[in-house]
């Protein structure tokens, strides 16, 4: 993976100004921020979930509630 210029300038500088000795690559390392796939994955459903019509949900709703109650019964 490539490294973030401007991170690593940042590093850099930071580094330099608190340490004598010069830096390991580990040390001054910086990367861009990833995607998080998990949180594109959310607003995709949020999206979808609202072009589902109420009564669909409605529906949905209800049939939970009673199959909750007949496990909470077992």
């Amino acid at each position: 993976m490539k490294m973030d210029y401007q991170g690593v300038l940042k590093q850099l500088s930071d580094y330099a100004a608190s340490n004598p000795f010069p830096p390991t690559i580990a040390a001054i390392a910086a990367y861009p921020p990833e995607d998080n796939a998990y949180l594109t994955r959310m607003k995709r459903w949020k999206e979808e979930a609202g072009n589902v019509p109420r009564e669909v949900k409605h529906r949905f709703r209800v049939q939970m509630q009673t199959l909750i109650k007949e496990k909470a019964k077992s």
